[in-house]
This record gives C-alpha cells, structure tokens and sequence, in this order.
C-alpha cells in the first residue's frame, strides 16, 4: 500500500470528553455518569478533518457504516491510519496500545492441550489450544508499547482522569431526572499527544499547516498540526513488535484498530482472546443545514426516512476491540478482517503473524 503523506498530532490543551455508550444521552437512554473514552474514534477524527475544511474545500460526504463494503469520498481525506500516541522529550516515540496478553505489553504463549482435550467445530472435533500464562481471575491486561523503547507504559501513566461531579440548578418545585450528573474526563500527560497519519489531497495546502479547533463530545480545544513527508505505518509498528509464541499451524491476526467483522468470522477462528466495543456515529452531510437536535437512525438501512441534510446518529455495530488477538488455519480467514469502507478511515487495520 501507498505511503501516507502526513502525519498529523493531536493535542488536547486541557481536559477532553469522547463520547461512547456511556454519555448522558436523553430519554430512555439517558444516564446521570457519563465516562469518556480515552482515544478518539476514527469516525470523529474524520469529523475534525472535515470540520477544518468546511466551506473552504472539498470535505466530501460524512462516513456511512451501512455501506462497509464500499470505498468512500470524503473530499480531500483520502485515507486515514489507526489512531496512535506520540510522546515528544528530546525525541519522538510511537506507542500503540499492546495485544491483550500478560504486564510484559506482548501477547500470551498459545500452545496446544493434551490430545485427551478437544473441542468441537463445524461439525466435528478439532484441536483445543490453551494460554498457558493466562489466569482467569487476573484477566488480561494492555500497556502502550513502543517499537523503539523496551518498557511498555501503563495507560494510568499517559491518560489522567478528571471525575466531576455537579447538580444543575432548577426552579423552585421542579422535578428533572437529569438535574444530578457526573462525568469522567481525561488529560494527557505533558510531552504526549495523539497522531495519525493520513492520506491527503493537494487541497490541504491551503488550510493553516497549525490551528485550535474544537474536537469531542465537550468541545474542548485541541492543537492540531499538519507535517507533510512520506510515512509508512508499518515503519512505526513493525510486525517484530508483535511476535510471540503459538503452534506451527496456526496464523495469529493481531488488531491494530477496532474492527468490523461479520458475526460469521467466528466459524473460521480456532481459538482467539477479544474484547468488543459499542459503535456509532454521526453523519453530517456537507450539505447540513440542520444544526438541531440529532435524529436516532431507527433503523439503518432505511435511507428514505432521513433527512439528506440533517444530522443523525447510526444504530449501534459491535466492533472487535483493538489489541484482540485471533488464530486460524483456514485461509480465507484474512478476508473476513476487511471492510474496505472501514479500513479506509483507519479501522480493521491489523498484523499477520
């Protein structure tokens, strides 16, 4: 694949809120604790790029989940790479959170079990394999890991968080569910910022290379810097930082980005450790003339019923969580990890091992 030709950071200037399941919402889906996610989405990093753009340049289309399968136009935004953190001291690191394996930032030993033990798949009995490390009342955990630095950081170490709490004033006599609330937000650390690297057309060029704008669900300000140059994601990550044990016949895919999958994926998947996250997000036609409230896509397929120029939020995807680690013998299995819709904004990006 073609070389990226920017890199572009992201630093918040004080405290940030990006929204998922666990927002403050309204009617039934109203909650009084709302938790920020630590990393943008993909999706609301391509809403920054297109807002810098708005009525300046081309900003294409918004990104449309329903049609996954499909390359899409989002004006001068070509292609977008996984979201990542950049750590400035005298130098620059990458870091990228670690597979989910043990506190060393590497993925668990995957071994076969005794020939007494298997397990039984598509109609017949298949091979059981085991993570040795592994301890079920400990979990798995994940660390930021760096191709240049050998010590893997905690993500307590890099995002800070920030709980407030508040009750909003009403009148005299008047009764609202939401009148109490508390929220989690994040900071980074001084010197990290987050970075991705993108695609571009000529048309950046005339945006400002440096500016403020406001990014997430709170509006809070962020610096953002454009520095063109040829990059390559794999020179930032290469695949050496991922190896580790498993058995001969197996080939291991390890997420670099969430991922959209077909629920089908499982049926190719000898053995694997995942988690998953909740995902929407917002369409925002170029043509918006609507800034009110968001409209609920009830149900995703049905185009007729939304209107072309306002804003609506998707019905809700299940993506395969970045760090889960699959195995599988069968060959087609690599084709099931892509959606070329969502690969192209920086999602179901991952390393074959």
């Amino acid at each position: 694949m073609a070389a990226y030709n920017h890199i572009i950071y992201i630093t918040p200037l004080d405290f940030y809120f990006f929204g998922g399941e666990t927002t403050f919402g309204n009617r039934e889906g109203q909650n009084y604790y709302a938790k920020s996610q630590m990393f943008p989405q993909q999706t609301t990093i391509l809403g920054l790029l297109r807002y810098l753009g708005y009525n300046k340049i081309d900003i294409g289309d918004s990104f449309d989940a329903s049609q996954a399968n499909a390359i899409q136009k989002f004006g001068y935004i070509h292609r977008l790479s996984p979201v990542f953190l950049a750590r400035h001291t005298t130098k620059v690191d990458y870091y990228i959170p670690s597979p989910l394996g043990d506190d060393s930032g590497k993925a668990y030993a995957v071994k076969s079990t005794d020939g007494n033990v298997q397990t039984w798949k598509n109609g017949s009995w298949k091979s059981a394999f085991e993570f040795p490390s592994y301890k079920a009342k400990d979990g798995w955990d994940q660390k930021l890991i760096s191709n240049n630095v050998a010590e893997p950081v905690p993500f307590k170490e890099v995002f800070n968080k920030m709980t407030k709490i508040g009750i909003t004033k009403i009148k005299p006599g008047e009764s609202r569910n939401d009148a109490f609330y508390k929220q989690d937000l994040f900071k980074l650390s001084s010197g990290w910022t987050f970075a991705i690297l993108a695609e571009l057309g000529d048309e950046v060029k005339q945006l400002p290379s440096s500016i403020v704008a406001p990014f997430g669900a709170e509006k809070a300000l962020f610096e953002v810097k454009f520095k063109s140059g040829s990059y390559d994601f794999g020179s930032f990550f290469p695949s050496s930082m991922w190896k580790h044990t498993k058995p001969a016949n197996l080939t291991s895919y390890i997420l670099l980005s969430d991922a959209f999958v077909d629920e089908s994926i499982y049926n190719l998947c000898d053995f694997g450790i995942t988690d998953k996250r909740d995902f929407r997000h917002i369409r925002t036609p170029k043509s918006l003339t609507r800034f009110g409230p968001i409209m609920h896509d009830v149900k995703q397929s049905d185009t007729a019923q939304k209107q072309p120029n306002a804003m609506y939020k998707s019905g809700k995807f299940n993506l395969l969580s970045r760090g889960s680690v699959l195995f599988s013998s069968d060959k087609s299995f690599e084709s099931k990890l892509m959606a070329e819709a969502f690969h192209q904004i920086g999602y179901n990006h991952f390393v074959k091992l």
